[in-house]
């Protein structure tokens, strides 16, 4: 029985009215469009996202800026999507005879592929040395040992774009282990899809393709047989088409359907068919360090390759924002905002950001949170090095904080104290960026609401003076909560006192040195 993910209704979307329903790629837009999906797990969502973003780009690019722009809000009707979508037909099928999506083309018995559960797709679940030394505490095995077509589907994207290390020869994704996808938020679905596809003439563009043979050979890794790795040889953009960045496969399985006996493990519903384990074997495409993908911010470093933002567990702090925004230029080494964002202008869009904070081949944690992005009146430059002044004397004055409580609450209480209150002062981290947050993308909205005159010189002084204001107000605050839960015994007192004096005289000098407290009175 074939499965084919242009045909099957297999993506769960979210309607206005908070209902689901699973459509085929091309029914993202209709009379009654679905605003975004809902898969059961956060990291299918933010995969097929991907998916549909690299269909689209794939398969039905704008012609220019101006184009894309004019159908954002006029989209396709199903019908055209359909007709786009056909010509591609034959490299999405799951099942059956192969090629098979993201699947290997010519692996055999000869090859001695390794036998594994289907649950091993999932980035989360416990590796193999993790199983066979009993070390699944947290996360245990056996929990999901079938799939329907359509969470196999997603499972097996998931795993080739995110792909973290995994032991000898199982390469990483084409970004790096875990990495950080940013991608422009609309209104409904399409919008979502369509803010993030590159034209194809004019900024950020990328070269399409009909050819069927370029699209067997060099986009579509599963219509040719494997590039393999077992010499670490590499894969670079050069040797591949680029839309290819859309289609990675860094890991070499085959999928094993049978007959369902059962409901879905992960979304629970009923299907003829089921996976219950795939193939695989080590040393697929290994991905040479100069790949960009369009869908994810980078660090440059003059002389050296870009190297990947991935997942981290703090990505919702604002500290975080301006650099998947806006991007942060230095001197030497500075951060670019994903193409998608660059492309999207400043149209005052939301940038949603998703990823693994990995530790090697362990999943720490799935991290997404959603940024703002203002409509800037005035000059870029300007803007962001004032933003990048916030932060730093936001991050400063949380030092300032953390190093007071420590000399207040635990300087003479030794190493078991101190071990103790490690969540203590984790706490008050997480608490300061929480607390300032609200002000701070306040004052950033004024800033972006600036026009490039120099009559607006007072204005950011007041603002900087506003923000000053509340990083020593919140940081005081602060201090003052943490000591009373933490309970001062009288003979610290005068210690305690001591250190928040110290706190605030040391950020007022800190903030009067940025411009955010006012001078000293002649």
């Amino acid at each position: 029985m074939n499965y084919n993910l242009l045909d099957e209704p297999w993506l769960p979307a979210l309607f206005g009215d908070g209902r689901t329903e699973w459509i085929r790629p091309w029914e993202i837009v209709g009379d009654n469009p679905p605003v975004g999906l809902n898969p059961q797990r956060a990291d299918f969502r933010a995969a097929l996202m991907e998916f549909l973003v690299g269909l689209l780009q794939t398969a039905f690019a704008p012609a220019d800026m101006r184009t894309r722009d004019r159908m954002l809000g006029s989209p396709p009707s199903q019908k055209k999507l359909r007709e786009a979508f056909a010509a591609h037909r034959e490299f999405f099928n799951l099942f059956g005879e192969r090629p098979r999506f993201m699947q290997d083309l010519t692996m055999n018995e000869m090859d001695k592929p390794v036998s594994n559960g289907i649950g091993a797709l999932l980035i989360e679940q416990p590796g193999g040395i993790t199983l066979r030394e009993n070390k699944d505490f947290f996360i245990k095995r056996g929990q999901v040992e079938a799939m329907c077509p359509a969470c196999a589907a997603a499972a097996l994207f998931t795993l080739q774009a995110f792909a973290p290390a995994g032991g000898r020869g199982n390469r990483t994704s084409m970004r790096g282990g875990g990495p950080l996808s940013t991608l422009c938020a609309g209104d409904t679905l399409w919008q979502s899809l369509w803010l993030n596809v590159a034209p194809v003439k004019g900024r950020g563009s990328i070269e399409p393709t009909s050819d069927r043979g370029v699209l067997a050979s060099r986009v579509y890794a599963w219509a040719a047989p494997t590039r393999t790795s077992d010499k670490n040889e590499q894969v670079h953009p050069q040797d591949m088409h680029p839309l290819h960045v859309f289609w990675g496969m860094p890991r070499r399985i085959v999928l094993r359907e049978e007959e369902a006996q059962g409901p879905c493990h992960v979304c629970g519903r009923e299907h003829g068919l089921a996976v219950r384990e795939f193939l695989s074997r080590p040393n697929g495409y290994n991905y040479g360090p100069e790949w960009v993908h369009p869908l994810t911010p980078y660090t440059m470093e003059q002389g050296k390759p870009p190297l990947s933002i991935k997942g981290r567990s703090n990505i919702d702090a604002y500290s975080n924002w301006l650099g998947v925004v806006y991007g942060e230029p230095d001197a030497k080494r500075h951060m670019h905002a994903a193409q998608c964002v660059r492309n999207a202008g400043r149209r005052g869009s939301r940038i949603g950001v998703a990823g693994y904070d990995m530790d090697n081949a362990k999943a720490r944690q799935w991290c997404e949170h959603v940024f703002p992005s203002f409509v800037l009146l005035g000059d870029e430059v300007t803007f962001v090095a004032e933003v990048r002044g916030m932060v730093a004397a936001a991050d400063q004055v949380r030092r300032n904080l953390l190093g007071a409580l420590k000399d207040a609450l635990v300087h003479d209480a030794g190493k078991n104290q101190a071990k103790t209150d490690m969540s203590l002062f984790e706490n008050a981290n997480n608490m300061f960026w929480g607390r300032t947050e609200a002000a701070f993308y306040e004052n950033a909205a004024q800033l972006a609401a600036l026009p490039d005159r120099d009559a607006s010189l007072s204005e950011r002084d007041e603002l900087r003076l506003v923000w000053g204001r509340v990083l020593l107000v919140e940081s005081s605050k602060l201090f003052e909560e943490n000591a009373e839960r933490f309970g001062i015994p009288p003979e610290r007192m005068e210690r305690c006192v001591e250190a928040h004096k110290r706190m605030r005289n040391y950020n007022i000098k800190y903030l009067r040195g940025m411009e955010m407290y006012p001078p000293r009175e002649a």
